[in-house]
């Protein structure tokens, strides 16, 4: 077999959830740690957050915990992109997967940015 990948999963909602099953259920892959926004989830068992048995993997709103860990992957999917968070984790020597439109020309992703409408024709 070969070497797992190690992932974190960055946040738990939908998406994050749905690609934290994804994680554990891959032969080639271990879940490393989870940022949870939530400070209810904070210190909680991944697994008990999905509603299952314990994974033995904590969660952690500390971005500064989260990135210490070992892993060769962060998979990005907050309700937001934030572009700080993603050049954190950049920083810290880890790859982002994302369903996120990250460095899409033209569109706008971040909390602190706002969609411009697009210019309506008055033709005829």
């Amino acid at each position: 077999m070969a070497q797992q990948l190690k992932v974190i999963q960055w946040a738990t909602g939908g998406v994050g959830k749905a690609a934290i099953e994804c994680v554990i259920n891959h032969p080639e892959l271990e879940l490393a740690g989870c940022w949870v926004y939530s400070s209810t989830k904070n210190g909680r068992d991944v697994g008990e957050i999905l509603g299952a048995d314990p994974l033995g993997v904590t969660a952690s709103y500390s971005i500064d915990d989260v990135l210490a860990l070992d892993a060769d992957c962060v998979m990005y999917s907050p309700l937001v992109a934030n572009d700080d968070e993603v050049k954190a984790i950049l920083r810290s020597g880890k790859n982002v997967v994302t369903p996120h439109r990250l460095g899409v020309p033209g569109h706008v992703h971040t909390r602190r940015s706002r969609r411009s409408p697009r210019p309506r024709s008055r033709a005829g």
